[in-house]
């Protein structure tokens, strides 16, 4: 019974960490990339994230202790190798951060527009505000916070699964549209990413590690299902009106309360992503940069608020840039460690990924080719 508990909280942990913000861009991305070609991609990227958390469970099981990204980095790379992710780490959270910004004041101003004259920077600066006070404190359960994440979203499309169903319009499901395929291959590859809940894997199943990876596999799986559920109902109701959000605007079909008490689960499950992503980054701040506490704080918050303030508030070119450059940057990385860790590693893994070690570069190579055109597009 142990067993089969700690497995369905390691499989509750990763979905949880896997589905965030990203899962409301990706009706609208597959609605203007077009229905066909999202699915294909959508499979692809799920295998290649799978074979690459499991590329790094198998250097996480090589190597002694509960080690996390830096100091797999810093044993088989040196402290250059160390630096180098921990600014890669601060860098992408920060991103993060910011992605939640922008779509929680889009959502909060929705649920409460008749407040402030719908300025959606005074929403934004309660909730950045609000959420700093947990920063300050301290707070990195990351498995809590996710287990809270994983059943407010199954709430969620279950709602709007049984709320949206009849509804559906297979007219909606329209040929290739607005966007183009390298934006969604980042936005994809942002819902996809969930390679922090991958170190804690090995703690949640210490007695049963042999099955973390049928967790891992499971998990993307019920993932997949996930988004392509939610996003096929929003499709088939709202058509060509989705937006970049994802559920805002839906009370025209689903019903407005329907509309709002989703629209209150997904900022309550951003908000605690904020949180958790917010304590992480001040707490490598405060232990490898030696960084004040009170400056770690305001950098943490204040800085991608100010992002915010300044115009970056387009939530799907954020997140599109985010992912493509996140994960292909860290997909070089456990590439490298794996190739180090199957040579150097000083424990015997219970699981070792039986696969060409070259098809590793190949996925580099497409992750990179994907990175240097939404970096030049987003420049542009």
């Amino acid at each position: 019974m142990k067993i089969k508990k700690s497995f369905f909280y390691a499989v509750a942990t990763l979905i949880g960490t896997v589905v965030g913000a990203g899962i409301f861009a990706l009706p609208y991305a597959i609605n203007a990339l077009g229905l066909i070609p999202s699915i294909l991609l959508l499979f692809f990227l799920t295998v290649t994230t799978i074979l690459n958390s499991l590329a790094l469970l198998e250097v996480i099981l090589r190597t002694p202790g509960n080690n996390f990204f830096c100091q797999l980095a810093k044993i088989y790379l040196g402290n250059k190798g160390k630096l180098f992710e921990l600014v890669v780490l601060i860098f992408s959270n920060l991103g993060a951060v910011l992605a939640y910004f922008v779509i929680a004041g889009s959502f909060l101003n929705s649920l409460f527009p008749a407040y402030f004259n719908r300025v959606e920077v005074l929403y934004l600066f309660i909730f950045a505000v609000i959420g700093s006070i947990f920063i300050w404190r301290g707070f990195d359960d990351l498995g809590l916070a996710e287990i809270i994440m994983f059943f407010g979203l199954m709430f969620i499309i279950a709602i709007l699964t049984v709320s949206g169903v009849s509804k559906i319009n297979f007219d909606n499901f329209s040929p290739p549209g607005s966007i183009n395929f390298f934006a969604a291959f980042g936005i994809f590859l942002f819902a996809l990413d969930g390679r922090a809940a991958i170190f804690i894997l090995k703690n949640i199943l210490t007695r049963n590690r042999k099955s973390i990876v049928a967790s891992v596999i499971l998990s993307y799986v019920i993932v997949l299902a996930i988004y392509l559920i939610f996003s096929l109902v929003i499709i088939g109701v709202l058509g060509d009106a989705v937006q970049e959000e994802g559920i805002i605007g839906i009370g025209s079909e689903f019903g407005f309360f329907v509309e709002k008490l989703v629209i209150f689960f997904g900022i309550m499950g951003i908000f605690s992503s904020y949180i958790v992503v917010g304590s992480n980054v001040k707490s490598t701040l405060l232990k490898d940069f030696k960084v004040p506490h009170i400056l770690a704080w305001l950098i943490v918050w204040l800085l991608p608020f100010s992002a915010y303030v300044f115009g970056i508030k387009s939530f799907t070119a954020l997140i599109s840039l985010l992912g493509v450059v996140m994960v292909s940057v860290n997909t070089l990385v456990i590439t490298i460690l794996l190739k180090k860790a199957k040579k150097y590693g000083k424990r015997e893994p219970e699981f070792t990924l039986k696969f060409p070690f070259f098809l590793n570069y190949i996925i580099v190579a497409i992750y990179f080719a994907a990175m240097i055109y939404e970096i030049l597009l987003f420049i542009d």
